[in-house]
């Protein structure tokens, strides 16, 4: 698995980043070869780094389970727990289990994986209210077979790939065949690696949709031995490779797509692959997931009462800030899987035109523009942009209820350690309010008085409609970032030539 400067600034609020980087190796780009070692394209991320901040990494699936299951105390993790039921009305959600266990809560989040139980169950829910699109009863697609596994430590001497401090990721599509196969080494001297097998239309296991997709050890040696003579692409052959692998560490299972339209019912919602599953040839399934967590995060952050209309209104917020970027990165996949192991004409042709007509300069554009969207937790420090590239600004977690527009009047800092970093951030809380910078407010947040001042208080004004959001949306902000006494006084323009003055502080 791979992550990026997409998700990666999570793992830095969350203080992972480190953690993550030690159990995996930068991942500098990916080659693709023909079965005689011909090179057939390329990704190139060499200069990653330089312009999104940060390294892709690449990791074992495993390391990066045990590290993110280590972060959550035992006691909040229940196993072995199959739903079977779910009820939801005006006060609440409750599941009962195969156990016969029950539990309730004010929400449901289905985060269960593409053959989700509780979509299941929210679906059927929907379908007989009647608001259930009838694309969302259809199965998901199925194009392809896949087969992965992590090898125990190799010998450096046999494959000299493993002495690199980087990742190398290389893959072979198959001649004549459905096949194609790949290798990427990680720490530990550890090889990573997968097996492809292409279906068409008419072999695609119809069977399958809305069950575990995974075989046992056993079922898994046909599948092997159709590869296990191939040419490893770190070295050696593919036998060899999959022989140093421990049974349970290899996995088979379909390679399916889908974009569900309906993400949430009543109390209820989903994110990850019980919503969109994803092809893995753009490495985006596990981050768009995560992103998915973020963003519902933060719009549930703010519910103070968890009345239906203001949950109905987070889960909207969430969809509506989810649906477009995920459309877009799973067309991104479903292009990127043609390029590295599609096998029929079409896709031979689309990835001969993608490597060797369209400009090398137009394929780097295209891979940092992706990272643009890097989507943080609002009601934790935020963590600064790094990088050249222009990073897409957030919807705040609270928004003003009506846009009328603010205007700076007076700014008084204290006890701000970077007065040029504080300005920045007031200039950030304002443009959540419809603020524009003007050379006037510019002069007005230059001229602010900075340092331990007295402070005056402002007339008081009445918390009622964008008065009081905005209060608490720029408080908050600011607090954020710095959270010491700080006072901001605004202007907001009423429908009447009026001016009050608002004093927020955190």
């Amino acid at each position: 698995m791979t992550f990026s400067a997409s998700i990666l600034p999570v793992f830095e609020q969350l203080g992972l980043l480190e953690e993550a980087c030690k159990l995996s190796l930068p991942f500098k780009g990916l080659q693709i070869y023909s079965m005689d070692m011909k090179l057939m394209g390329d990704f190139d991320f060499r200069k990653y780094k330089e312009k999104t901040g940060y390294d892709t990494i690449l990791f074992a699936r495993p390391e990066m389970h045990h590290l993110l299951l280590s972060k959550i105390p035992p006691n909040k993790i229940l196993i072995k727990k199959k739903i079977l039921s779910q009820l939801q009305n005006e006060h609440g959600v409750m599941i009962r289990c195969a156990d016969n266990t029950t539990y309730h809560g004010d929400i449901l989040v289905g985060a269960d994986g593409a053959y989700s139980a509780v979509r299941q169950c929210l679906y059927k829910q929907a379908e007989k209210a009647g608001v259930l699109p009838k694309c969302d009863t259809e199965s998901l697609n199925v194009g392809h077979v896949c087969m992965v596994g992590v090898t125990d430590p190799l010998d450096p001497e046999k494959y000299p790939a493993l002495k690199d401090d980087v990742s190398h990721f290389e893959r072979i599509i198959g001649a004549g065949t459905t096949h194609s196969w790949a290798t990427s080494t990680v720490p530990g001297n550890r090889v990573c690696w997968l097996l492809t097998d292409q279906l068409d239309s008419s072999t695609a296991s119809k069977e399958a949709m809305f069950k575990n997709s995974e075989w046992g050890p056993e079922a898994n040696a046909s599948m092997i031995r159709a590869y296990y003579d191939y040419q490893a692409p770190i070295g050696g052959t593919m036998g060899e490779i999959i022989d140093a692998t421990p049974a349970e560490l290899i996995s088979k299972v379909f390679l399916e797509e889908k974009l569900f339209e309906t993400w949430h019912y009543g109390r209820t919602v989903l994110i990850g692959d019980a919503c969109h599953k994803f092809l893995p040839s753009g490495g985006q399934g596990a981050v768009n997931a995560m992103q998915d967590a973020v963003i519902l995060a933060n719009c549930l952050y703010d519910i103070s009462d968890p009345t239906p209309e203001n949950i109905l209104t987070a889960f909207k917020s969430y969809r509506s800030q989810r649906y477009d970027q995920t459309k877009y990165q799973m067309d991104k996949c479903r292009k990127i899987a043609k390029m590295i192991w599609g096998q029929t004409i079409g896709d031979k042709i689309f990835r001969h035109v993608a490597f060797h007509c369209i400009p090398k300069a137009i394929q780097t554009r295209m891979i940092f523009k992706d990272t643009s969207y890097r989507p943080q937790v609002m009601f934790l420090p935020r963590i600064p942009n790094r990088g050249t590239v222009d990073v897409l600004p957030q919807i705040p977690y609270i928004q003003p209820l009506v846009p009328h527009p603010l205007k700076v009047s007076k700014v008084t800092f204290t006890s701000f350690d970077d007065r040029a970093f504080a300005i920045k951030m007031c200039y950030m809380c304002f443009s959540y309010g419809n603020y524009t910078e003007s050379q006037e407010d510019k002069q007005t947040l230059e001229s602010a008085s900075h340092g331990d001042t007295s402070l005056t208080t402002a007339p008081s004004v009445e918390p009622v409609d964008n008065a009081q959001v905005a209060r608490v949306s720029m408080a908050r902000e600011i607090y954020r970032f710095n959270p010491k006494p700080v006072l901001i006084k605004v202007k907001r323009m009423q429908y009447s030539s009026m001016a009050k003055e608002l004093e927020l502080t955190p």
